[in-house]
């Protein structure tokens, strides 16, 4: 028999926080007839918050009369007694009946997450909902005990047969993963899965995982003797793609640029399709010329767009034979080197089991090796190290896998193809580190180029912390030990740096308590010449003793036969992170930053300063071709802002018009009675409030605060359940992914909360999508480290630097709505402002000008949008 159980608590700590529900099933293991129930609600002693009234159902009344946990416990262990437990994401549950007395470390766990990540590996969200949902199992009212504990039975039933309908050669390899563990849970799984004594031993499991390998041939060059049409001809070709004359005319003059060698800045609005009209060109312009042309793009997502959508259609329809490739960091390839010599050489524990099985599933079917194909939990990042190709041995020719290497293919293709597609956060790194050959770019296209500074300043940023000394540190001690190798003399030094680097950490964190004087989990501070002045040289002096014992440490590991290049590139990036962190004369070179969260601890960074000088020096002056590219970089058709801070002083400007008629396709409504921004939450809440209760879906409300998004869905969530419909809040409802699923597939009944980083990284279709509320304009926080450094390089930072920012920002929010001339959009604009501020009507030019504009008290607004529903 087994026990399926679930809990709801009053909140995240199993110390702090109490039980309000649970719920026990006891079912067969074999037919899982359901044998024994028992399900209560109890009382917590305290109030419930209100997040949690919102997010259970359960509510303080409810509980009132219910049974305290300590007069029902005897009865829960008596249920449970030393039968196997089924939860989902097991371990918050466990530990907080263990934290209450009931001890139940020594039965056996059984987790539908755990099993979910092997079989699912490619789904998008692993949430109980999400899962139920695919698998088609009924789940009524999430977050309900009971309802969550029938629907977890059914889940492992459904994961069980999944599992069992795996092919028996990947059923054999997964055999071997779970035979490396000793853990007694994942014994019990191995006996329930495989039901076989038979396990593979090492050689037998790797011969049949190469094997299993997808055989992906290696491109050839393209044939050098193709007639090659004038650029009409080829988009009369293109039959699937909307006709619109803009995009040709740019395509146009990308392409006569291409041969005039010249730099460009093009604003390219939503409509004209600017992917197309630059890929065309840049394919052309390559096969002329045999010269690589390489596409960068904002995020890893957009670049698989372009190189499975884009590129794929647009060789299906021209008939061109030409090679592209997509190039990612080092470390998103999969190393079969590192994978093969973990799984040999370690023992795994509960958790690495999950996350190995489902690599060891999924090396059986890609293609690029990549490994962000997969989904994994928060948990799971910190394995990736032991996978990826970070390192120097995977590309050495003394790596027995050396051929079969996806990072090897990929090196390869880059040398035989004509467009490469990058990423931006790649682009502006530190590419010696990685791929060479960027080093030799001459011809390069940056489309969202509006989101340079942003990304670059990320991408450039060095980070120190104590928990990557230890997990660093932590790997070396274990090979040693595997291995038999005496690391006295490592741990005698580790012993010394860890103490004085925790002193140091508590220094820093001492100085952002002082600075910030707040009790948020996340908190950050710019790092000031106060700080240096408060030191005394035994703080220095520490640090010199710091860098002596990391630099010995280096090179003892360096003396192994052991490959630990990532260690030792880490350690030494360390040291030079510090020296720059800690010197008192570099503050006019970058913006150093301390920074806290309770999963991290202290973390140290720096980033460069005058990014806008960096890439001067380091990009546009080096390029032969290079186009930057964007719908959102002029402001009122005026290039001023983005030729002055991205120092584009050599490059031309050209700008073009949309397609679209936004005098019928989009309204902008701005209430005038709501007061003002700065204090009328209450306000800005009845408005949404009444405006839901108009149109009841197909609404998103963007904010510039997680703090908004909760307090709305607070208020607002059990009315908007009234009306048969839900909110998919930001960091409630659940991941980006199963918010946009779950929109996607419900925006009849669902209003999206969600800051602009969300918003950003999505692409929602006009349908689902329909109306637009907007809080606030977006500005940068005024307290955010980088903003205060950068600010102090203009004379007005506010009117020079942070108002235009927040225009370009608001303008992109904007135009990623309207996709095809069919589509139609009402946007609300609540920020007073944009209309009682002199600098605030200055915001109306991140519109269109063409847009029908109305400023109107909020009541006629809501009587306008209902008869245009």
């Amino acid at each position: 028999m087994i026990v399926a159980l679930d809990l709801e608590t009053t909140w995240l700590s199993k110390e702090k926080d109490f039980i309000i529900e649970i719920a026990l099933i006891k079912f067969d293991e074999k037919t899982f007839e359901i044998l024994d129930e028992y399900t209560t609600l109890i009382n917590p002693w305290v109030s419930i918050p209100d997040l949690n009234i919102n997010i259970t159902g359960i509510t303080n009344e409810m509980v009132l009369n219910a049974p305290f946990f300590a007069d029902i416990k005897e009865k829960i262990k008596e249920f449970i007694w030393d039968f196997p437990i089924l939860w989902h994401n097991t371990y918050f549950d466990r530990d907080f009946l263990i934290e209450k007395w009931v001890k139940i470390e020594n039965n056996i766990v059984i987790d539908t997450f755990f099993l979910a990540n092997i079989v699912s590996f490619k789904s998008r969200s692993m949430s109980l909902e999400s899962l139920t949902s695919y698998y088609w199992i009924e789940l009524n009212w999430a977050h309900r005990a009971y309802n969550d504990t029938k629907s977890t039975v059914l889940l492992y039933k459904k994961l069980l047969e999944e599992l069992k309908n795996i092919d028996t050669e990947s059923l054999d390899l997964l055999n071997f993963v779970f035979s490396k563990s000793v853990d007694k849970n994942i014994k019990y799984l191995q006996n329930n899965i495989f039901q076989t004594e038979k396990v593979l031993n090492f050689e037998e499991f790797e011969l049949l995982h190469l094997n299993k390998l997808k055989k992906t041939p290696f491109y050839i060059n393209p044939s050098n003797n193709q007639k090659l049409d004038n650029l009409k001809q080829y988009f009369e070709k293109l039959n699937d793609f909307e006709e619109r004359k803009n995009q040709f005319d740019m395509s146009q003059y990308i392409l006569d640029s291409f041969f005039s060698t010249k730099k460009w800045v093009v604003e390219a609005p939503t409509g004209i399709w600017k992917t197309i009209a630059y890929l065309i060109p840049s394919i052309l312009y390559s096969l002329q010329t045999w010269k690589k042309v390489f596409i960068s793009t904002k995020t890893k997502i957009l670049q698989d767009q372009i190189f499975f959508n884009d590129l794929s259609k647009v060789k299906k329809a021209l008939g061109l034979d030409f090679n592209y490739t997509k190039i990612k960091w080092k470390k998103n390839y999969v190393s079969l080197k590192s994978y093969f010599d973990y799984i040999k050489n370690f023992d795994i524990d509960y958790e690495k089991v999950s996350f190995l099985s489902k690599i060891c599933l999924w090396l059986c079917e890609t293609e690029f090796g990549e490994l962000d194909e997969i989904n994994f939990s928060s948990n799971e990042y910190k394995f990736l190290k032991y996978v990826n190709s970070d390192n120097n041995e995977t590309l050495s020719e003394k790596n027995i896998y050396y051929k079969n290497e996806f990072l090897y293919r990929q090196k390869i293709n880059l040398e035989m193809s004509n467009i490469v597609v990058v990423n931006h956060s790649l682009l502006f790194s530190d590419l010696k580190n990685d791929f060479a050959v960027f080093w030799s770019i001459e011809n390069l296209v940056i489309d969202e180029a509006h989101s340079i500074e942003d990304i670059a300043t990320e991408s450039l940023k060095k980070s120190f912390s104590l928990k990557l000394i230890e997990e660093s540190l932590g790997y070396v001690d274990l090979i040693f030990k595997n291995n038999f190798i005496d690391n006295s003399e490592i741990n005698s030094k580790k012993e010394y740096l860890l103490s004085t680097l925790k002193m140091f950490m508590d220094v820093f964190y001492t100085y952002l308590k002082a600075k910030t004087n707040n009790e948020n989990y996340i908190i950050n501070t710019l790092i000031d010449n106060d700080f240096y002045n408060r030191q005394d040289d035994f703080f220095y002096k520490s640090w010199e003793k710091v860098k002596e014992l990391l630099s010995e440490i280096i090179d003892i590991i360096n003396k192994t036969n052991f490959d630990f290049s990532k260690e030792i590139n880490l350690l030494t990036s360390i040291i030079d992170t510090m020296d720059k962190i800690l010197s008192k004369t570099n503050d006019d070179e970058y913006i150093k930053i301390a920074y806290y969260s309770e999963y991290e601890g202290v973390k140290l960074e720096y980033t460069i300063l005058d990014i806008w000088e960096y890439l001067r020096i380091n990009f546009w002056d080096y390029l032969t071709n290079c186009f930057l590219l964007s719908a959102t970089l002029s402001i009122a058709n005026d290039f001023s802002y983005i030729k002055k801070s991205l120092h584009l002083e050599n490059f031309q400007f050209v700008q073009y018009e949309t397609d679209f008629d936004y005098s019928k396709q989009a309204i902008l409504y701005i209430p005038n009675d709501l007061w003002s921004i700065k204090n009328n939450f209450s306000k800005v809440q009845e408005f949404i409030k009444q405006f839901i209760t108009k149109v009841a879906w197909n609404t998103m409300v963007l904010f510039t605060s997680l703090a908004a998004v909760r307090n709305v869905y607070i208020n607002l969530n059990f009315y908007v359940k009234s009306l048969w419909s839900k909110i998919l809040a930001q960091s409630i409802f659940g991941s980006k992914n199963k918010i946009l699923d779950t929109f996607l597939q419900e925006h009849d009944k669902s209003i999206v909360l969600w800051t602009d980083s969300f918003w950003e990284w999505v692409d929602i279709p006009w349908e689902p999508l329909k109306y637009l509320i907007i809080h606030k304009m977006p500005f940068a926080v005024p307290t955010d480290p980088i903003y205060l450094s950068r600010s102090k390089l203009f004379l007005n930072p506010f009117s020079d630097y942070s108002v235009p920012k927040s225009i370009l920002k608001l303008k992109q929010w904007f135009w990623r709505l309207i996709r095809t001339k069919n589509d139609t959009w009402i946007v609300v604009f609540l920020d007073d402002r944009i209309y009682s501020t002199d600098w605030g009507k200055s915001f109306i030019r991140a519109f269109p000008n063409d847009i029908k504009l109305s400023i109107l008290k909020s009541a006629d607004i809501l009587s306008l949008i209902e008869t245009k529903k």
